[in-house]
C-alpha cells in the first residue's frame, strides 16, 4: 500500500474512548512530571514543566473536553504536540499504540460524538472491519485564536526569566529520539528512526522448523511479517500476555519484524552525551545485543539502549528448541510464511538438516547402548 493513502497516528484514550493524532505533529511522549501551576489560566491549562531547558504549557484533554477528572494514575502520559508553532504537552489517560490507518477508512464526523464537539474532530477511523472506533482530533482547531496567544505569551514570559538566570550558556546538545518498553522492571530503548510503528497484539501463526524466539507471522495490512519475542531472544522467563503487550514493528536494513515487548512506555529525547557504553553483562542481558546505556533523571533513571541489528541476525547457536519442532514431509514445499522469514533473514532449518540430525541422534543413541551393554 502507498504511503501517500495512509495516516501515520499515535493512539490514546480518554475514558473509554479511543482518540489519535496525527504523528507528524508529535515531538514526544513523556510521562507526567512535576507540572508548575500558572495562575489566571484557563482551566484547562495544568501549569508549565520544565522539558530539557524548554519550557513547555501542558493542557488537560479532560479538562478540556469538560470530562471528570481520574486523578494522577501510571498511566497518564503527556504528548508533546505542535500546536501551530507552540510545542505544546496534552495529558492523556494513556497512549495506546501507533499505527498506520488507510486513508479510505476515515469518515466525516457526525455533529456530535459522545459530548465532544465535532469542530475537534477531523474524522472517525474504521479499523477490524469497523468493529473499533478511533476519534482523530484536529489538532490547529484544538484551541481558538485568543487560547492559543494566551499560551504563546505564558510560554515567552516564563522562557524569558529562564534565559536570564542562563544568560551566556548557549550551548546545543545533540540528541537521539527513542522509543522506549519494558520487559520485566527493566527499561529498554530503540532509536525512533527503527521503528515503522507500534500495535496492540494479533493473532500470530506459528511456523514449523523457527528459531526458538521466533512467535511467527502476522498479516499487517496484507504485508506477511515475522514476530520475535523479545522475553525469549533473551532467554528470560514467559509469562502471560496482558492488555499492555504490544508489538514494535521495526524496519532495519529494509527488512520489517515485529518485536513483543512487555509494554510500552514513551517516546522521548536523550542527548546523546547522557549514553555511555553498556558493560558486558546487564539485566541478564548479553552486550552484543546492547549498544549503550542512557542515563536519564541525573542518572536516578537508566535506558538499556538495543542493538537490533544484532538481535534480528541469526547465527548457528540460534537452534530450534527440539520440542518445538514439527514433522516435514518429503516433497513438501515452503509456506509463504516461511519465505516471509528467510526474507527478513531469519533463517529456518531444512528438511536435509533436520533429517541429518535425526540420523545422527539415532547413531549416538546405538553408541550408548552397546557402551551399557
Amino acid at each position: 500500500m502507498a504511503v501517500d493513502t495512509e495516516h501515520q497516528l499515535v493512539g490514546f484514550r480518554l475514558g473509554a474512548e479511543e482518540y489519535a493524532v496525527e504523528i507528524s505533529r508529535v515531538q514526544e511522549i513523556i510521562r507526567l512530571p512535576e507540572i508548575t501551576k500558572i495562575p489566571k489560566v484557563p482551566h484547562f491549562v495544568e501549569g508549565v514543566i520544565n522539558l530539557r531547558e524548554k519550557i513547555l504549557p501542558i493542557i488537560s484533554l479532560r479538562k478540556k473536553f469538560n470530562l471528570e477528572d481520574v486523578g494522577k494514575i501510571n498511566s497518564l502520559r503527556i504528548i508533546v504536540v505542535n500546536l501551530d508553532g507552540i510545542s505544546t504537552g496534552i495529558v492523556v489517560d494513556s497512549v495506546s499504540e501507533v499505527l498506520r490507518l488507510p486513508k479510505d477508512a476515515i469518515e466525516p464526523p457526525p455533529p456530535i460524538l459522545t459530548g465532544l464537539d465535532s469542530q475537534h474532530l477531523k474524522g472517525i477511523g474504521k479499523l477490524d472491519d469497523g468493529k473499533k472506533i478511533l476519534l482523530l482530533l484536529d489538532l490547529p482547531k484544538l484551541l481558538t485564536s485568543s487560547e492559543k496567544k494566551e499560551l504563546s505569551e505564558l510560554t515567552k514570559n516564563r522562557r524569558d526569566n529562564q534565559d536570564k538566570d542562563k544568560k551566556g550558556d548557549k550551548k546545543m546538545t545533540e540528541e537521539e529520539q527513542l522509543v522506549s518498553f519494558k520487559i520485566e522492571n527493566e527499561e529498554f530503548g530503540v532509536n525512533i528512526e527503527e521503528v515503522q510503528e507500534i500495535i496492540r497484539l494479533p493473532e500470530i501463526t506459528r511456523v514449523p522448523q523457527a528459531p526458538f524466539f521466533v512467535e511467527g507471522v502476522i498479516n499487517l495490512r496484507g504485508n506477511i511479517i515475522p514476530v520475535i519475542d523479545l522475553r525469549k531472544r533473551f532467554e528470560l522467563d514467559a509469562t502471560s500476555k496482558t492488555n499492555a503487550t504490544r508489538i514494535v514493528v521495526s524496519n532495519v536494513n529494509g527488512k520489517t519484524t515485529g518485536i513483543i515487548v512487555d509494554s510500552v512506555s514513551e517516546v522521548l529525547r536523550l542527548p546523546k552525551d547522557a549514553i555511555e557504553p553498556p558493560p558486558p553483562i546487564i539485566a541478564g542481558i548479553e552486550a552484543k545485543y546492547l549498544r549503550g546505556i542512557g542515563k536519564l533523571d541525573d542518572g536516578k533513571r537508566l535506558l538499556i539502549l538495543l542493538d537490533l541489528k544484532e538481535i534480528l541476525t541469526v547465527r548457528k547457536e540460534d537452534k530450534v528448541r527440539r520440542d518445538e519442532k514439527e514433522p516435514v514431509f518429503p516433497g513438501k514445499k515452503e509456506s509463504k510464511s516461511e519465505v516471509e522469514l528467510e526474507k527478513a533473514g531469519i533463517k529456518l532449518e531444512k528438511e536435509a538438516e533436520t533429517r541429518a540430525k535425526k540420523e545422527e541422534d539415532k547413531k549416538t543413541e546405538k553408541t550408548k547402548e552397546k557402551e551399557k551393554k
